[in-house]
């Protein structure tokens, strides 16, 4: 029996199901007491698994998958969260219950860089905010305009999307995750806007 029900059922309603497990004891809110947050999951995750494969992507040249280890991904990622400092990065917001937002924008299909930009915002407490290339243009505009962010990590096609805005507001910086083609380097001066890779980011945060 994969579920039980654990509510009584309602005219018009179906019970509320669950594992067999949970039926008596109720859900958990953690499977470890010691882990309420990512931030405590990656931590915790880096220390017991260290050396072993962790995060594989494709070799564009090869074909082949290779594998990052769990300490490599911990150390990218606090790198990279270091380096959002440093280079001042992240937006602070704060416009909602005094609440200090350290706003960090991503743009780009899901892959490797993704993650560890993410991973890099468990560790540091900052607040992604993904944006899409379905968006358009409009809705892009919007979020930049409503969030103030001064940076975008993003991919070569995401990059190339963000330029062809006539408004950046606030944004200053892409991070382009491949590499960068002259002609996307001379846009992005016409415009202001300072291009990095993902390895200079890095680079700050050693």
């Amino acid at each position: 029996t994969y579920s039980v029900p654990v509510t009584p059922k309602k005219e018009g309603e179906t019970p509320v199901y669950r594992s067999p497990l949970t039926r008596d004891n109720g859900l958990s809110a953690s499977p470890d007491k010691e882990l309420k947050t990512m931030q405590d999951v990656l931590i915790a995750s880096a220390r017991k698994f260290k050396n072993q494969p962790y995060l594989f992507s494709r070799n564009k040249t090869s074909g082949k998958y290779e594998s990052k280890t769990f300490n490599e991904v911990f150390t990218a990622a606090e790198e990279i969260g270091s380096g959002i400092i440093n280079l001042n990065l992240a937006a602070i917001v704060n416009e909602y219950d005094n609440l200090s937002l350290k706003l960090v924008a991503v743009l780009s299909k899901n892959r490797e860089e993704w993650l560890l930009v993410e991973y890099s915002n468990f560790l540091y407490g900052n607040t992604m905010v993904p944006l899409y290339d379905t968006l358009g243009s409009d809705n892009i505009r919007y979020i930049l305009n409503q969030t103030n962010i001064v940076s975008i990590f993003c991919s070569l096609d995401g990059a190339k999307n963000i330029l062809k805005l006539d408004d950046f507001n606030k944004l200053k910086t892409l991070v382009v995750f491949d590499e960068i083609p002259s002609d996307v380097k001379d846009l992005a001066t016409a415009k202001g806007i300072n291009l990095l890779t993902l390895e200079d980011v890095r680079a700050a945060g050693r």
